[in-house]
């Protein structure tokens, strides 16, 4: 597709979403694993580990 670049860098998309809704990266575990519970599903659960690989560039997120 002419003039698509993708996004080299998903943790500072990431990381700049999160500080703007001012989340810390374990309140941002919290919530996902009440959320997974709510609704009976583990892959909503972000644990803070995985989100601080993202955000630093040594992971990128998949499509799921």
């Amino acid at each position: 597709m002419p003039g698509y670049s993708p996004n080299p860098d998903p943790g500072r998309r990431l990381r700049e979403a999160r500080q703007r809704l001012r989340l810390s990266t374990r309140e941002v575990e919290r919530l996902s694993r009440r959320l997974a519970e709510e609704k009976e599903n583990q892959e909503y659960y972000i644990s803070h580990a995985w989100l601080s690989e993202i955000e630093r560039g040594e992971l990128t997120p998949g499509i799921f």
